[in-house]
C-alpha cells in the first residue's frame, strides 16, 4: 500500500482566530461605554436639577416686571405683575392693531431684564406686630448700615442676687440671657419744606389701572393736577377713567404703545409706537399729545431725532421715589417729600397699591404746605418739539 505524505509548510499554516477574546474585549469596550454615558448623563441631570432650584428660588424672591411689561419692575421699569396689581398690564403682549398709514405695525416684545421687586414682609399677626421697614439700597459711598446694638437684660433684683450662688439656671432665664436684636419699625415721617406757591407736577406712567380713578378723586380733593403717562395698549379697556382724568383737569400723553425700549427697535415702529398711543388718546379725549415719555426713560439722538420730526418733546423727571421698588407707602411719601424742589417733576407709578396709598397722603401735605401742583404743559409752558425736559429749569437739545 502507498503511504501518501502530506507536506507540512511551515510558517504558511493558517491561525486559528481566537473569538471568545475579540467578544470579550468589544463587551467590555460596551460597559465602559454605558458608564461613561451614565456617568456624564447624571451629572447633567443634577446641573439641570441645580438649575432648576435656583430658578424656582429666584422666582420666588423677584417679581416678574410681570412689568410691570416692568412692568416694568422695572420695570422697570420693567412690567412687574405682582398680588397687589392684579390689573397691571393686562394686555401687555397683547397685540391690538388700530388703522393707521404706516409701513409696520409696533412690535410688542418682553423687556431684556428683569428688576427684583423687596416683597414686604408678612407678619403672622399685624395688629400686634410693628410694621417691618424694607431695607434701602447701600449708597454709592459703600457705607455699611448700621447695626442696632442688642438689647441688655435689665439689673437683676435684690431677690436674684439674694439667690444662692450654686443653683443652676432654669431653662426660661438661659433663654433670656441671649440679646435679641430689636424690630425695625416703619421709617419716620417727613414734612416737607413750605412751597410758598411753587410749581411742581406728579407724573404716573403704565398706567390707567384701577388705582388711577382714586388717585384721579384724590388731586380732585385738593384742588391739584398730575400728569398721566398712559400705554397706548391699556386706554380702550379703560375708557372711563381716561375720561375722568380728562374732565378733572389733569393732563395725558404716551408712553409708548407697548413700552418696547426704543433703543432697541426700528425707527417705523418708533414712530408707530408714538402716533398708535396718540390715536388712542385722542380718539377719547379729542386731544393729541404733544409731549410723550419715553419707556425706562430711555432715548438717543435717534429717538430725539424722531420726536422732533413727529412735532413731540419729551418728559423726563428729577425726582424718583423709586415707588416699583419699595413697595411702602411711608418710604414713598418720604422719598417724595424730602426731595421736592421748585419746578420738580416726580415720577411714580399708578400700578401699585403701595404708591396710592402713598398719595393719600403725598398730595393733600404738599398742597398744605404751599406747593402748587399742577400739569406738565402748566409747568413747563411752551416746549420745543425734539427737547428732552427733566423739570422746568433743566432740558437737553
Amino acid at each position: 500500500m502507498r503511504k501518501v505524505y502530506k507536506k507540512r509548510y511551515r510558517g504558511h499554516r493558517k491561525k486559528k482566530t481566537n473569538w471568545h477574546v475579540i467578544v470579550f474585549f468589544a463587551i467590555a469596550i460596551m460597559l465602559l461605554s454605558i458608564v461613561l454615558a451614565a456617568s456624564v448623563w447624571g451629572k447633567a441631570s443634577r446641573e439641570s436639577s441645580d438649575n432648576n432650584n435656583n430658578n424656582n428660588n429666584n422666582s420666588n424672591n423677584t417679581e416678574s416686571s410681570d412689568y410691570n411689561i416692568n412692568i416694568y419692575e422695572d420695570t422697570y421699569d420693567i412690567y412687574i405683575k405682582s398680588g397687589d396689581t392684579l390689573d397691571l398690564i393686562n394686555s401687555t403682549y397683547k397685540q391690538v392693531f388700530m388703522p393707521y398709514p404706516i409701513s409696520a405695525q409696533p412690535t410688542i416684545s418682553k423687556p431684556d431684564t428683569v428688576i427684583p421687586v423687596i416683597r414686604p414682609m408678612i407678619l403672622p399677626d399685624a395688629t400686634v406686630m410693628p410694621t417691618v421697614e424694607e431695607p434701602k439700597i447701600p449708597s454709592a459711598s459703600n457705607e455699611k448700615p448700621t447695626v442696632p446694638p442688642p438689647t441688655t437684660e435689665p439689673p437683676a433684683t435684690a431677690a436674684a442676687t439674694a439667690a444662692p450662688a450654686a443653683a443652676k439656671p432654669t431653662e426660661t432665664t438661659a433663654a433670656a440671657a441671649v440679646p435679641v436684636a430689636p424690630i425695625p419699625t416703619a421709617p419716620p415721617i417727613l414734612i416737607p419744606k413750605d412751597g410758598n406757591g411753587a410749581m411742581i407736577a406728579l407724573t404716573f406712567d403704565d398706567g390707567p389701572s384701577n388705582y388711577t380713578n382714586r388717585i384721579v378723586e384724590i388731586l380732585a380733593e385738593n384742588d391739584a393736577k398730575a400728569t398721566f403717562c398712559v400705554l397706548g395698549n391699556r386706554v380702550a379697556n379703560f375708557e372711563k377713567t381716561v375720561k375722568n382724568i380728562a374732565e378733572q383737569g389733569s393732563q395725558i400723553i404716551g408712553h409708548s404703545w407697548s413700552h418696547s425700549d426704543f433703543r432697541k427697535i426700528r425707527s417705523d415702529q418708533i414712530i408707530g409706537e408714538l402716533r398708535y398711543t396718540n390715536d388712542a388718546i385722542f380718539k377719547i379725549t379729542g386731544i393729541k399729545p404733544t409731549l410723550y415719555r419715553a419707556p425706562y426713560g430711555a432715548y438717543n439722538a435717534n429717538v430725539k431725532k424722531i420726536s422732533k420730526d413727529e412735532g413731540m418733546s419729551l418728559i423726563q423727571w428729577n425726582v424718583d421715589p423709586n415707588d416699583w421698588r419699595y413697595r411702602n407707602e411711608n418710604t414713598v411719601y418720604n422719598n417724595i417729600v424730602s426731595s421736592v424742589t421748585e419746578g420738580a417733576i416726580i415720577l411714580c407709578h399708578d400700578i401699585h397699591a403701595t404708591t396710592l396709598a402713598a398719595m393719600e397722603r403725598v398730595i393733600p401735605i404738599l398742597v398744605e404746605k404751599g406747593w402748587k401742583l399742577v400739569t406738565v404743559e402748566e409747568l413747563l409752558g411752551e416746549t420745543e418739539p425734539g427737547v428732552v425736559y427733566y423739570s422746568a429749569t433743566k432740558s437737553e437739545k
